[in-house]
C-alpha cells in the first residue's frame, strides 16, 4: 500500500508519492525519540482472521528497525476494548473492508476524532487533527464527481503527512468461476447470487 486506501476505491490519488522504505531512517527516528536501543512493546491482533503469517512478517520488519513486538492475539470484543475503545493498546494490526467502494467510510470511522454523538471515529485508537475533521465534515456536503474527487485529493494529501494509520497492504481475492456464470468480482469482495447469471452456452 502506498497510501490510506488501495487503487479502485474511490479516494485514491494517482499522483502521491510512494512510501519508500527506509529502515536506517526509521532507527535514526526512534533514536531522536529517545530509544537508541529501540523498544519494546505488543502487536494485538484478531485472533480469527487469519493474520498470522502477516504478524510474522511483520514482526520481522519492525525488529530490524528496533521495535521488537510480541504478538498478542485476542477475540474481536477485545479488541474493540483494548484498542478503539480504551487507547491502551501501542499498536494493533486490522483492517477495512470498503463496502461504499469509497474512502469515506474509512475517513469518518477511523481517521475523524471521536465524537460519540455522531459515532464519527469508532475505531479510532487516539488521533486527532482539527484540519483533517474539517475536511472529513466538509466532505459530507461534496457530491458533485470532479469536486468531490479534489475534495479527497486534499484529504490524501494531510494523510500522508500525518500518518495517523500506517497502511500495508491490499488482499487479493481469487475466483475460480465456470465460463457458463456471468459474474463481476465486488471491489468489497461480497458474493452475491442476484448478480449472477447462468448461460448455457459458454461459447
Amino acid at each position: 500500500m502506498t497510501q490510506l486506501v488501495h487503487k479502485g476505491i474511490f479516494g485514491f490519488v494517482p499522483e502521491l508519492p510512494r512510501l519508500a522504505h527506509d529502515a536506517a531512517y526509521a532507527r535514526r527516528l526512534i533514536a531522536e525519540a529517545g530509544y537508541p536501543k529501540g523498544f519494546s512493546t505488543t502487536l494485538a491482533f484478531r485472533d480469527d482472521a487469519g493474520l498470522e503469517p502477516i504478524v510474522v512478517a511483520l514482526k520481522a520488519m519492525l525488529e530490524r528497525v528496533g521495535i521488537r513486538v510480541e504478538p498478542r492475539p485476542m477475540p474481536w470484543r477485545t479488541m474493540l476494548e483494548a484498542t478503539w475503545r480504551s487507547r491502551r493498546q501501542a499498536i494493533s494490526l486490522a483492517g477495512w473492508q470498503f463496502d461504499e467502494g469509497a474512502a469515506w467510510g474509512l475517513l469518518r470511522d477511523c481517521i475523524h476524532t471521536q465524537d460519540p454523538t455522531r459515532t464519527y471515529g469508532a475505531f479510532n485508537a487516539g488521533y486527532s487533527d482539527a484540519e483533517m475533521d474539517r475536511l472529513i465534515d466538509a466532505g459530507d456536503q461534496v457530491f458533485e464527481g470532479v469536486e468531490r474527487r479534489a475534495h479527497y485529493r486534499e484529504i490524501m494529501r494531510l494523510a500522508l503527512d500525518e500518518m495517523p494509520l500506517v497502511p500495508l497492504y491490499a488482499r487479493r481475492d481469487s475466483y475460480a468461476v465456470s465460463r457458463r456464470v456471468h459474474w463481476q468480482p465486488r471491489i468489497d469482495g461480497s458474493l452475491r447470487a442476484a448478480e449472477m447469471s447462468w448461460n448455457d452456452d459458454p461459447s
